[in-house]
């Protein structure tokens, strides 16, 4: 969420944030801001690729304001339900990286040990592979795979896509979203079956699996 209450009576705020609201209805307001409406209503008002709201936006959307005896009895109820959802969704994202993890140990279990694990073993010279089945080969990986230079000269190609967190997706190439370049010529062109990688993520985002 880009939406926060603060805990502290004193503290500092970074400039990348946006302006803090301050008042007696701060806990009610907080949810205000995190519900589907204010979620719509801020979609309204954005603007630029970025997609930042001004305070002005903020002071002029209108809020619902129930008695002060109602906000407190939503407040603890929203408290009280979010806090469950909470921990299910924590006990949930841990699921999933064991998940993963084993995703990820099956392949590199096929890819280095075959499925028959029965076979005669021999060390494969490679620490991080380590033993192969006794008739397997170690290769260089350019003798099996090459790497895709295919620009797209004369911007023939306009369907745009995007690797984003190992899902590519495709983009319009006629809407400015986000930051694009003047020309795509300098764009690989892709086929069906290739292997993408994204390099700065790999070395650097080792949680995206981008």
């Amino acid at each position: 969420s880009n939406v926060l209450l603060s805990k502290q009576d004193e503290g500092k705020s970074s400039g990348a944030f946006m302006t803090v609201f301050r008042g007696k209805y701060n806990k009610y307001i907080y949810y205000v801001f995190n519900s589907t409406m204010f979620n719509y209503l801020s979609g309204t008002f954005s603007t630029s690729t970025v997609n930042q709201l001004t305070t002005g936006n903020l002071n002029n959307m209108a809020s619902p304001l129930p008695p002060e005896d109602d906000q407190n009895k939503i407040v603890a109820y929203l408290d009280r339900k979010t806090a469950s959802i909470d921990v299910l969704i924590k006990d949930k994202q841990k699921l999933v990286e064991l998940l993963k993890e084993k995703k990820q140990a099956i392949i590199s279990e096929s890819v280095t040990k075959g499925l028959d694990h029965n076979v005669p073993m021999k060390y494969s010279g490679i620490d991080w592979i380590g033993e192969i089945p006794k008739n397997w080969q170690i290769v260089p990986l350019f003798s099996v795979a090459q790497e895709n230079k295919v620009k797209n000269i004369g911007n023939s190609c306009t369907n745009l896509l995007s690797l984003s967190y190992g899902n590519i997706i495709q983009k319009d190439i006629n809407i400015n979203d986000g930051l694009l370049p003047e020309s795509f010529e300098n764009y690989q062109v892709v086929n069906n079956g290739y292997t993408i990688l994204r390099l700065t993520d790999l070395q650097n985002d080792k949680r995206s699996l981008r």
